[in-house]
């Protein structure tokens, strides 16, 4: 069954990469001469992902970046695997040494981060996505509500100056490498951005401690 499955992961991506498929055609294609051979779920996923990404594997592209995270996070979670958090480390410290915009800590002036380092996600439904601070919903005759979702926060990849305080922890505070002002928190099982948008793993620097300037 594990070869089945992997075999169909590389024919699928070969159809969807040299025969430009999306992925259902080329995945449908496949059963159509045998029903047996179908991906694993986790490879559904990378398929999928490698469509969004136009069939191309850029190390860059922020969509790969957040997937590498993402998967080194259950490595470290689930098996503890502190290799594979180095690794992203040392990868993520080129972004920020390439990056044109940079982010300094507001009280010390120390880099920390560049725009490379920045993890986009969709932006939530703000106050409504936190069900713990749900309120009732009535208006008056013409009186509407409008909820207008902002990111408090960066989400970043993590970077070698974070590294004493994430590897060996599940959880805890973020600090300025050079002054120790506190400028955020980590959870590498995720937490939940101002916007309402739940974030896996989550490395969450504030803005008001930040402050962005032009390399």
């Amino acid at each position: 069954a594990a070869g089945l499955s992997r075999s169909a992961f590389v024919l699928i991506a070969y159809l969807m990469k040299m025969e430009e498929k999306p992925y259902m055609e080329a995945s449908n294609a496949l059963k159509s001469i045998n029903t047996n051979m179908c991906p694993n779920v986790g490879f559904i996923q990378q398929l999928q992902l490698y469509e969004r990404m136009n069939c191309k594997i850029v190390p860059s592209d922020s969509l790969y970046r957040n997937y590498r995270l993402q998967s080194t996070a259950r490595m470290y979670t689930e098996l503890g695997d502190v290799s594979r958090v180095k690794s992203f480390i040392r990868s993520s410290h080129s972004g920020l040494l390439k990056g044109k915009i940079v982010h300094k800590c507001r009280k010390c002036r120390s880099l920390l981060f560049s725009e490379n380092n920045i993890l986009a996600h969709p932006i939530g439904t703000g106050q409504d996505a936190f069900k713990w601070r749900k309120r009732d919903a009535k208006t008056n005759n013409n009186q509407q509500q409008q909820i207008v979702s902002v990111c408090s926060s960066y989400f970043i990849e993590p970077l070698p100056w974070m590294e004493a305080a994430i590897v060996g922890s599940v959880e805890g505070k973020l600090s300025c490498p050079k002054c120790n002002n506190r400028i955020g928190s980590f959870n590498w099982s995720g937490s939940q951005c101002s916007c309402g948008t739940w974030i896996t793993p989550s490395f969450q620097i504030h803005h008001n401690k930040i402050d962005e300037s032009k390399h």
